[in-house]
């Protein structure tokens, strides 16, 4: 069904902008992942659906919507594992007793 795939795809763009600043491979396989559902659609809807979908403009706002959600989510996600200063600055924390919790070194202040 149709609303499926919307979903399909609209899964991953949030996941690719979620994480992409991290793991940059996602932006080409996400363009693959959208050509390719864009060429299947269309092949579908010519030789294999008896009537297309009947759905207006709402659906195709909504995403467009949510994109914009994604983007700002994808932005502080970035902000926050660009900054991780274990991974970038190679800065550990040791745990010295069994029940102290592990340190980030993520602070507000």
């Amino acid at each position: 069904m149709f609303h499926y795939r919307y979903a399909s795809l609209l899964e991953s763009v949030a996941i690719t902008f979620m994480y992409g600043a991290v793991l940059p491979v996602l932006f080409p396989v996400i363009l693959v992942k959208c050509i390719s559902d864009y060429f299947i659609e269309r092949y579908l809807v010519v030789y294999y659906y008896r009537e297309p979908p009947a759905y207006d403009e709402t659906m195709t706002k909504n995403f467009i919507s949510f994109c914009r959600f994604f983007v700002l989510v994808g932005l502080a996600m970035s902000f926050w594992q660009l900054g991780c200063r274990q991974i970038f600055d190679n800065i550990l924390f040791p745990i010295t007793t069994a029940d102290e919790p592990q340190k980030s070194g993520h602070f507000v202040w």
